[in-house]
């Protein structure tokens, strides 16, 4: 039969919201396996150190909102996307053997489908990330100001606007684009941060805000020039 065609316009309503979390409960991923302690156990010795129960606490509300966000909108994260994601979460956690990822899960009291619904649940926070970029920045400003960042980061952001002029970019470095770029993300990645460099620059510069690839290697240009002004070892 044809497509069925209405004469109203539907609304967004706090019923329907209902309707929709009713239909996506998140499973109890701490209570799999019926031997052992209980959430409510685990959660009751994260309780003996308030500082951490607050942050952790802080950090599931602002997971859970957001999933409740994209759940609302119907938005999926697409099955190769999880799968990536579980590929290199054990990659990461050197969960490469299939006997540690039994241990693993095992000792997380959870399995297979429960890393694969942690990592579709990431790929669905990390995308309204993305899409929120512009509405985050002062919230962000608020965290550093409470973490006591701001401080820190606020100076060196002044130091490089006062060697502006002596950190532009050379001749040379103008019309670099290939071997210096790699020599830049080696001494970030491997040096800096210590990790592996991603396969992706755009996917990366998306990833922490930036528009391309082209902004996040002028970032780390203005970064590398920064340091060698100001005296810092590189290796």
């Amino acid at each position: 039969p044809p497509p069925n065609k209405t004469d109203y316009t539907f609304e967004y309503t706090h019923l329907w919201h209902g309707v929709v979390e009713d239909s996506h409960a998140l499973p109890d991923m701490a209570a799999r396996h019926s031997s052992g302690p209980s959430s409510a156990d685990i959660l009751n010795e994260l309780r003996l150190d308030p500082d951490v129960y607050y942050n952790v606490q802080r950090e599931a509300l602002l997971r859970l909102l957001a999933l409740k966000e994209q759940r609302a909108r119907g938005y999926q994260a697409p099955n190769e996307e999880v799968a990536g994601r579980v590929r290199d979460f054990r990659l990461a956690h050197g969960l490469t053997k299939r006997k540690k990822l039994d241990r693993w899960l095992t000792e997380n009291d959870t399995d297979d489908a429960g890393l694969s619904q942690l990592s579709n649940d990431n790929a669905l926070v990390d995308q309204l990330l993305v899409e929120a970029e512009g509405e985050l920045a002062e919230h962000m400003l608020s965290a550093l100001r409470e973490t006591g960042q701001f401080v820190i980061l606020r100076k060196k952001a002044n130091e490089k606007t006062r060697l502006a002029e002596q950190l532009r970019p050379t001749q040379e470095e103008q019309n670099d684009y290939g071997a210096g770029r790699l020599q830049l993300a080696a001494w970030h990645f491997e040096n800096c941060l210590e990790q592996d460099m991603p396969t992706d620059f755009n996917a990366y510069a998306q990833s922490i805000g930036l528009r391309s690839a082209d902004e996040f290697f002028e970032l780390l240009r203005v970064e590398y020039q920064y340091r060698q002004l100001a005296g810092a070892k590189l290796v």
